[in-house]
C-alpha cells in the first residue's frame, strides 16, 4: 500500500514537472513569437524610414522640370506616408532633403543632385563667333558639338598639324549667341556664399585633427580671417571651412564632402578626397591630385581690371589652373558676369596635359584645354598658348569624349531635370 502511494506521488511530481516544462516551452515560444513580431515591425519601419524618403526624392527629381526653383517645402505621399521635400545647394550641386515621421522616429534622407544627361546634351558648346574652331595635333571631338556656322577646320601651330582621320565623331549643331544659362537660384547661392560669415558663434567650431558632422544636422563653420593650412587633418561631412585670405590643402589632409571658401585656394600635389572648392580670385590644383565624384571646383571671379593694367599683365594672370596628371570627377566652373575688353586674350581657365576630367566644365571666359574630358564643356572661347603666341578659338592636343556613365549627374544648368549624384549621411 505504501509503495503504491509512493509511486502515485512520484507520478504526480513527474506530471507536475512535465507541466512546468511545457509551460516554460509555451512561454518561450510566445515570447519568441512576440520578439519576432516586434523586430519584424521595427525592421519594416526602418526599411520604410529609409526607402520612403529616398523614393520621394527620386519621384520629385523625375517629375520636377527645375527642382532648384522650388522655394517652399513640398509634401508627397508614398505608401500613404507623408514626406516633406525641401531643397538647397551645396557646392556645385542641388541638395534635396526628404523628411518623414513614423510612429516612433523621424527619418531624413539627403542627396546631392545634378543635371541629367539627355540625347541633346552638348559635349561641346561654343557660342556663335566669326571664326571656326581650329583643331591641332591629336585632338579628338565626340558627341554633340554646338558651334558657329563656320564649324571646324584643321590647322597647325609651329608645324604641328591635325592628325585625326576626321574632324569629329558625332553631330555638328548650330549654337546660339550666348552660353546656355546656369540655374539662377544656384548663382545667387554662390554669390551670397562668397560674402557670408556665420553670425551665430555657436555655428563656428575650432579646427581639430579629426572631425565629422552629419548632413542631418545644422551646418558648422570653421572660420578664420588669416590663411588656413589644412595639414594632417581628417574632416568629413557638413562643414564649411572659410578664410578671408587663403586656404592651402596638403596631401596629408583627408577631406570628404567638405566645402572650402576663400579668395585663393591652393591644393598642393597629390591631394586626394571628395570636396567642394569656391574661390573668388585664384584657384590652383597641383599635380596628381584626385578629386572624387561628386566634387565641385568653382571660381566666381570678383577681381576687376584696373585702367593701368596692360594686356601683357593680364595675359600672364591665369585665374584657374588645373595642373598635369590631375583627376577631377565632378564639375568645374569659371564664373564672371562681364569680361573686360582687355580680357579677350586672357586665359581664365588652364587645364594642362594628362589631366582627366569626368563630368562637366563651364567657363564664362577663355579656356586653354589640353587634357581629356569625358563629359561636356561649355566655354566662350578656346585659347591656345603655344610657341610663345596666343591662338584664339584653337584647341591643342585635347580630347572631348562622350561620358561613358549614362546616369552621370552634371552641371547646375537652368531648366533641366536632375538625377541623384550622391546620397549623403
Amino acid at each position: 500500500m505504501k509503495r503504491n502511494i509512493k509511486i502515485k506521488a512520484q507520478a504526480m511530481q513527474f506530471a507536475l514537472l512535465v507541466s512546468v516544462l511545457v509551460a516554460l516551452l509555451l512561454s518561450a515560444f510566445l515570447l519568441l513569437t512576440h520578439v519576432h513580431s516586434f523586430f519584424a515591425i521595427k525592421s519594416k519601419e526602418l526599411i520604410n524610414g529609409v526607402t520612403i524618403p529616398a523614393t520621394a526624392i527620386r519621384n520629385f527629381l523625375a517629375t520636377s522640370e527645375s527642382p532648384s526653383s522650388v522655394t517652399d517645402s513640398l509634401h508627397f505621399f508614398i505608401e500613404n506616408q507623408e514626406v516633406k521635400i525641401s531643397n538647397s545647394f551645396y557646392g556645385g550641386w542641388t541638395k534635396i532633403t526628404a523628411v518623414t515621421e513614423l510612429p516612433q522616429k523621424k527619418y531624413i534622407r539627403t542627396a546631392l543632385s545634378g543635371s541629367r544627361l539627355i540625347p541633346e546634351t552638348p559635349n561641346l558648346y561654343l557660342p556663335k563667333s566669326n571664326t571656326p574652331l581650329v583643331v591641332i595635333g591629336n585632338t579628338r571631338l565626340e558627341g554633340n558639338l554646338y558651334l558657329s556656322e563656320y564649324g571646324i577646320k584643321a590647322g597647325n601651330i609651329g608645324g604641328k598639324y591635325y592628325q585625326g582621320r576626321q574632324l569629329y565623331d558625332g553631330r555638328l549643331l548650330k549654337s546660339k549667341k550666348t552660353l546656355p544659362t546656369l540655374d539662377s537660384s544656384w548663382l545667387y547661392y554662390i554669390s551670397s556664399l562668397t560674402t557670408q560669415v556665420p553670425e551665430d558663434t555657436s555655428e563656428i567650431i575650432p579646427l581639430r585633427p579629426k572631425m565629422q558632422h552629419s548632413f542631418e544636422q545644422p551646418q558648422k563653420w570653421i572660420y578664420a580671417p588669416e590663411t588656413i593650412h589644412l595639414e594632417a587633418v581628417e574632416i568629413t561631412g557638413n562643414i564649411i571651412i572659410k578664410s578671408d585670405t587663403k586656404i592651402i590643402v596638403y596631401s596629408s589632409a583627408i577631406l570628404q564632402d567638405v566645402l572650402l571658401i576663400a579668395p585663393v585656394i591652393e591644393l598642393r600635389e597629390q591631394v586626394r578626397g571628395r570636396m567642394h572648392l569656391l574661390a573668388t580670385k585664384k584657384l590652383q590644383i597641383g599635380k596628381k591630385c584626385h578629386l572624387q565624384y561628386p566634387s565641385s571646383v568653382i571660381l566666381s571671379a570678383t577681381n576687376h581690371i584696373k585702367a593701368t593694367t596692360t594686356r601683357a599683365d593680364i595675359r600672364n594672370q591665369i585665374d584657374m589652373v588645373i595642373d598635369s596628371k590631375v583627376q577631377v570627377e565632378g564639375v568645374l566652373l569659371y564664373l564672371k558676369k562681364k569680361l573686360h575688353e582687355k580680357e579677350r586674350v586672357k586665359t581664365h581657365m588652364l587645364i594642362k596635359p594628362e589631366t582627366l576630367i569626368t563630368g562637366g566644365i563651364y567657363c564664362q571666359g577663355n579656356v586653354d584645354f589640353q587634357g581629356v574630358l569625358k563629359g561636356r564643356l561649355y566655354a566662350l572661347q578656346f585659347i591656345a598658348n603655344q610657341q610663345g603666341s596666343l591662338y584664339l578659338n584653337h584647341i591643342y592636343e585635347a580630347r572631348i569624349l562622350r561620358n561613358p556613365i549614362p546616369d552621370y549627374a552634371g552641371l547646375p544648368m537652368a531648366d533641366t531635370k536632375k538625377t541623384v549624384a550622391k546620397w549623403l549621411y
